[in-house]
C-alpha cells in the first residue's frame, strides 16, 4: 500500500533519538503518493511532521486549510497543490500486542488490509455493555450522590 494512503501508528524507538515531542509513546508513519513529497523525502531523508489536520477534523485538503487549522503551531508549510485524492488516509495502530487496529477507515478498506494481514480489525469505539449487568437493572444508589456538573473540564484534541 506504500507509497499510498496507509498510515501505520507505530511503538516510538527512543533508541532513535529523535525529539518529536510528547507521543504519547507512538509515532505515526507515512509514505505519501506525492510526487513533490517523495522527492523533498528522497533528498532529505525521513521528517517528523504533523498532519494536515487538528484530531477530530477534517482533513486539509490544500495548504490553505491546513493553515486555517493548525495556524502557527507548524513553522513551515509546503504547497504542493491539492491532495490527489478526496479520502484520508487510512490509520492502523500496531503499537500494541493486539494485533492491528483500524482508527480511521480512510482510501484503504477494512477488508483489504486483511487480505495483507489477516489480524486487523476495526476499532470499536464503544466497549460493549458488561453481560452480568441487566439492562432494566436499579441504578446504584450511591451514583445518586454525584453532582454531574463536578469533576475534570473536557480537554480539547492535542
Amino acid at each position: 500500500f506504500w507509497p499510498g494512503p496507509l498510515t501505520l501508528i507505530l511503538g516510538e524507538q527512543k533508541s532513535l533519538g529523535l525529539h518529536l515531542g510528547d507521543t504519547r509513546g507512538t509515532v505515526a508513519v507515512r509514505v505519501p503518493d506525492h510526487d513533490g513529497a517523495r522527492e523533498l523525502l528522497r533528498r532529505t531523508g525521513p521528517l517528523a511532521v504533523s498532519s494536515a489536520n487538528v484530531s477530530g477534523n477534517a482533513p486539509a485538503t490544500t495548504c490553505a486549510a491546513a493553515q486555517e487549522q493548525l495556524g502557527e503551531r507548524v513553522e513551515v508549510y509546503l504547497d504542493g497543490g491539492p491532495t490527489p485524492g478526496m479520502s484520508p488516509s487510512t490509520i492502523v495502530e500496531f503499537s500494541s500486542d493486539e494485533g492491528g487496529v483500524v482508527l480511521r477507515v480512510g482510501a484503504l478498506s477494512t477488508e483489504q488490509l486483511q487480505d495483507v494481514v489477516e489480524s486487523v480489525r476495526l476499532h470499536d469505539p464503544e466497549p460493549p455493555e458488561p453481560e452480568d449487568e441487566a439492562p432494566d437493572a436499579e441504578p446504584d444508589a450511591a451514583a445518586d450522590d454525584v453532582d454531574e456538573t463536578e469533576g475534570p473540564a473536557e480537554q480539547p484534541d492535542a
